[in-house]
């Protein structure tokens, strides 16, 4: 009697597990049914994929937008389908350009990357509004970028004669001693009317007299005297007469130049740490240095 006790009490466990196993193997079944459904419907958001790469519904909307504002009549299905068609094409060659490895062996194409690349990186601190504080510590930082621009009076004087180099000196000389410059035009000692005699900026002295010369007269202290020999224009003496130092612009009237050049300077920063940060993490390897290679 307890034999047969005990065999009805395993019998009933045994069925008991049975149905539990049958009942987690349905249950499993029918999960995996649902997960292969919801894997093979695509995401919301996706319109196609190109060899796995997803094209986004919105790119194909905005697309679709901008040629119905061109169209004057309503877009059609053919109008949709060859939108959704010159994308896939898109895609198609931008994958292509990068199987045949055009980034590293087009200019343009690289330019191109580089531009994007650096739009994406400085776009956070290009819409950055700074507040007035901000604003006076760099105006106050950066005083140089703000002041009018320091001006410059030369007088040029153009020698005709004979010995034309030695008349040069004797005539700085003289000039070196106080002697006015009208005391000592003659015939062959004349003004040159294509250098005006007012006070110019470097940049329009430059104009006149070329970037060597300029920023060489300009450096000196006032009254300096130069001679100057060029096979143009002969023997030439220039004359610093006057010289005017650039003075700070009030924060008012610079305010917009300044909040140009702070936004500017923190687009330049974040240029600065991001490609810090790639090289950090790059693997570059440099095999010899870099020098000037003359042909």
């Amino acid at each position: 009697m307890l034999l047969k006790n005990r065999q009805d009490f395993s019998d009933k466990y045994l069925w008991f597990g049975l149905a539990l196993g049958a009942i987690g193997f349905l249950f499993t079944l029918v999960w995996d049914v649902l997960a292969f459904n919801n894997a093979s419907e695509p995401e919301p958001s996706l319109i196609a994929t190109v060899n796995n790469i997803s094209i986004d519904k919105s790119n194909y909307l905005n697309q679709l937008n901008a040629l119905a504002e061109d169209k004057r009549n309503e877009l059609s299905n053919q109008d949709a389908e060859r939108v959704l068609s010159r994308i896939i094409e898109e895609e198609l060659l931008v994958q292509r350009g990068l199987e045949v490895r055009l980034a590293e062996t087009d200019r343009q194409t690289r330019t191109a990357i580089v531009s994007s690349m650096i739009s994406m990186i400085t776009a956070d601190a290009k819409s950055y509004q700074p507040n007035e504080q901000e604003l006076k510590a760099f105006y106050q930082q950066y005083q140089n970028h703000f002041k009018h621009n320091a001006r410059f009076a030369i007088q040029k004087l153009n020698i005709t004669s004979t010995n034309a180099m030695e008349d040069a000196k004797v005539i700085a000389e003289q000039l070196g001693a106080g002697i006015a410059i009208e005391q000592l035009l003659n015939e062959q000692v004349q003004y040159d009317r294509y250098v005006p005699n007012s006070l110019l900026p470097l940049n329009k002295l430059v104009q006149y007299l070329g970037p060597t010369l300029a920023h060489e007269i300009t450096t000196k202290p006032l009254d300096h005297v130069q001679i100057h020999n060029s096979p143009q224009q002969g023997v030439s003496v220039y004359v610093l007469s006057a010289k005017e130092r650039g003075q700070l612009r009030p924060f008012a009237e610079v305010k917009k130049l300044v909040s140009v050049a702070f936004v500017k300077e923190r687009a330049d920063q974040a240029l600065r740490d991001y490609l810090v940060w790639l090289n950090k993490r790059a693997d570059v390897e440099i095999f010899t240095k870099a020098k000037v290679i003359t042909p």
